[in-house]
Order: structure tokens, then C-alpha cells, then sequence
């Protein structure tokens, strides 16, 4: 996990950067069902193992072939496919690394200066941030969201671009749709609670103290509303929010353990080294990097405490990893 942070890290060149007038391609109505089809089955609360583990590969492949890569990732992750998810996800890092990109068109304002750009003779696109602040937020909130395995953040890198200089870019979902249009008015977090279908969405924002969770900020996945959540716009976190977090520590905590493989979803809050994380960044202030610790404390403190188990033994570390 320490090289997987290195690596994100790195700085990379690109040969061209020009305008394009390529429209974003758009996937069929009969591919369209048959990815439906298969996420239903994927997701079922009461598919078997082995089920879980052919569907999920059907699925990982038909996203790929439509050069879904991301989608893909998380489809093979899902069934334990982990060497192909792997081998996959380095792929589109390499994509996203070193392929030339066309300009396709720069977001409404509010998105911190986002555009979207295409990579060239490939059917990716990304995000690309150029300010300070919320380009080096939307990296680390891709950081800890793969550290934890939560998967509602997409691949997230730093990239030096001539003549610009260093960006954030993020893997664009050309087959999904904002919350706004799936969910309504209930989908804004700033004003309404998370639902019981987004606590990984709440862990995360919660970690991340992100209180701008609003319906133009997530997305779902092949722009339905029982598709899977994205979270993008993730550069309002971390002491740039402008909204007090009010989000409470649900009465039982239990069901964090489900979002990761063997149940360990605790241990790996404990186990989250934040000064390994904000190493190498610029923008956080000691404050952030303390609050963060402290709320990453209090959902295993609290968590154990509800089980009657002793925190782990490094869990009160983190609080005061930056307090001296």
C-alpha cells in the first residue's frame, strides 16, 4: 500500500494538449440492459459466492470492452477478481498518465475550475482541477476512499502538464448521471441525513469532514437510481467546507465492517497513517490533518465501545500524530 501512494503521486509530462469537438460516445439500449441486468445480479443481497464471482467477471469484462475501465475495476473487485481489478486499474493509470488529451469543454461554474477532457485514440475521459486547494483534496480523498476499499471515488492522480503546471485528474463517468436527476430534492446532504444506502458515502464525507455532499456532487452509475454512487467533487474537504459537519455517529456502527472483504473495515481505520497520507502536500493546515485523526478516533472508539472490545492499541496515536 506505501508503493500505491508513491506512485499516485508522481509527476508526468504530456505531449499535446488541443481542442476536440468529439461528442462523448454513449453506450446502446441493448449493452445498456445487459450491464443493468448484470449489476442487479452483482448486487443482490442474496446471490451466492460463486454466483457473485462469474457475475462480477461478466460484468468487469463487458464494461471493459466498452472502455469502461473504471466500472470495470469495480465490477471484478466486487467478485475478489483482485490480480484482474489490479492489472485493469494499472492500465487506466498508465492511460491516464502519459495519453495525450483533447479539450472537450469546461464545467458550469462552482466545480473549482473543473474541465473535462478527453484522452486521445481512446473512448476515457477526465476531470481536470487546476487550483491549489481543491486539486490536492479531490487526490487525497481518492487516497483514503482506496485505502479503506470503499470504491465510490474514481482513480484521482497528480499530473505536470506544460505550460500549466501541476493538476489533479480524475476519471470521468461517461455512463452515469448526477444525483439530482435520479434522486431529487433528498439526494442534497447538506440538508437532508444520508440514507441507510449511503453510509459508505457517510463514512467517507465524515472522514473528510465534507459538509458540501450536495445532488450536484455524486452521481450513480448508468444514470439510475438504484446505480452505484460516485463521489466526485470531493475539493470542499478538509477546512475548505463552508458549512458547519452536523452528521452524528449512528447509534450502532456495526455495519461499517460489511464494507470491506474478512470484515476489517475498523482495522483499517486504525491502521489509516495520516502522516503517510498529507506527506508531500501543501495546502492542509495542522488543524485539518488533527480534526481528521480525531473523527478517524472516534468511529473506532466508538464502535468498540458499542461491542465492549478495547480500541486497537494504535487507534489514541493518530489524535496526537500531529500535535506535537
Amino acid at each position: 500500500m506505501l508503493k500505491f501512494f508513491i506512485i499516485t503521486f508522481s509527476f508526468l509530462q504530456i505531449s499535446s494538449w488541443v481542442n476536440s469537438n468529439a461528442s462523448i460516445p454513449v453506450l446502446g439500449t441493448k449493452t445498456k440492459k445487459s450491464l443493468l441486468a448484470l449489476e442487479k445480479e452483482v448486487n443482490s443481497e442474496t446471490i451466492s459466492y460463486f454466483d457473485l464471482q462469474d457475475k462480477s467477471l461478466q460484468l468487469g469484462k463487458l464494461y471493459k470492452k466498452h472502455g469502461l475501465y473504471q466500472e470495470a475495476v469495480w465490477a471484478l473487485r466486487k467478485g475478489r477478481h483482485l490480480k484482474k481489478a489490479k492489472k485493469l486499474e494499472n492500465k487506466l493509470l498508465r492511460i491516464l498518465k502519459t495519453g495525450d488529451l483533447e479539450y472537450i469543454e469546461s464545467f458550469p461554474r462552482g466545480r473549482d475550475g473543473a474541465e473535462l477532457f478527453k484522452v486521445k485514440d481512446s473512448d476515457i475521459y477526465c476531470v481536470i482541477k487546476k487550483f491549489k486547494k481543491p486539486k490536492e483534496r479531490e487526490v487525497i480523498a481518492y487516497l483514503v476512499d482506496s485505502f479503506l476499499g470503499l470504491d465510490l471515488v474514481p482513480l484521482t492522480i497528480f499530473r505536470e502538464i506544460e505550460g500549466v503546471g501541476k493538476v489533479s485528474l480524475q476519471y470521468f463517468f461517461r455512463e452515469a448521471k448526477l444525483a439530482q436527476e435520479t434522486q431529487g430534492d433528498t439526494a442534497n446532504f447538506r440538508y437532508y441525513d444520508y440514507p441507510e444506502t449511503q453510509k459508505k458515502l457517510w463514512l467517507l464525507d465524515f472522514l473528510l469532514d465534507n459538509s458540501d455532499r450536495h445532488d450536484a456532487n455524486w452521481m450513480q452509475l448508468l444514470g439510475v437510481k438504484t446505480g452505484r454512487t460516485i463521489a466526485i467533487d470531493n475539493g470542499n474537504s478538509l477546512g475548505m467546507g463552508n458549512r458547519p459537519w452536523n452528521a452524528k455517529i449512528p447509534a450502532n456502527l456495526d455495519f461499517y465492517e460489511d464494507y470491506m472483504p474478512n470484515h476489517q473495515i475498523i482495522d483499517k481505520l486504525a491502521s489509516l497513517n495520516l502522516e503517510l497520507l498529507f506527506k508531500g502536500f501543501e495546502t492542509f493546515e495542522t488543524q485539518s490533518i488533527e480534526d481528521m485523526a480525531f473523527r478517524n478516533n472516534l468511529i473506532i472508539t466508538t464502535s468498540n465501545r458499542q461491542k465492549g472490545a478495547k480500541a486497537p492499541n494504535n487507534c489514541n496515536k493518530l489524535a496526537k500524530l500531529f500535535s506535537n
